[in-house]
């Protein structure tokens, strides 16, 4: 691929052209792809010329695009809210002043355990692992029932409480109203 920028057609922030050529110069492909912030335009075209309708596509996505818009900026609040509700679920919980995962084989293992559990299947005291290389020991079914509930809980918290803020910032429909969601979770 021969990565092609023009100056004159093209605005700043412009991510990337890409047409694939020949040893002689002459494109080898009938479709070109134009990239312009996370924006695809694909023109096929029969010839082997860059037509400049080709760049007057391009030309109108780079128009359209205001990296300060409130769409722009939407989106990328709702994606830290993700991110932190991932941390804050892989950060585990805590019960009996010790801290467990919540990692996805934590919560498998979790899933397993009251499977197991349900069905008689575990001997007390039955030991957990905790973050710090130490354990706890389930001394009976409703303990383990309520170490998995409080697992349950917390991620159920993260998950609904990311879910809120996001539905906040999806309502959000000036610079005001989206500055005053904040995750302080």
């Amino acid at each position: 691929m021969f990565n092609y920028l023009n100056p004159l057609t093209v605005k700043p922030n412009f991510k990337h052209l890409e047409v694939e050529i020949n040893a002689d110069a002459t494109i080898t492909r009938n479709c070109i792809g134009l990239s312009y912030a996370n924006q695809i335009v694909t023109t096929h075209f029969d010839g082997p010329l860059l037509l400049q309708s080709h760049l007057n596509a391009l030309a109108a996505v780079i128009a359209a695009h205001d990296p300060n818009s409130l769409a722009i900026q939407k989106d990328a609040k709702a994606n830290a809210v993700d991110v932190r509700t991932v941390q804050l679920i892989e950060a585990g919980f805590t019960y009996g002043g010790k801290q467990f995962s919540l990692s996805a084989s934590a919560q498998a293992n979790w899933l397993g355990v009251l499977t197991a559990n349900a069905a008689a299947g575990l001997s007390y005291p039955y030991p957990v692992a905790a973050l710090d290389n130490d354990y706890h020991l389930a001394l009976d079914n409703a303990e383990m029932v309520a170490m998995a509930g409080t697992a349950l809980t917390h991620k159920g918290w993260a998950v609904g409480s990311g879910a809120a803020l996001k539905m906040a910032i999806k309502d959000a429909t000036t610079q005001a109203e989206l500055d005053a969601v904040i995750d302080v979770r």
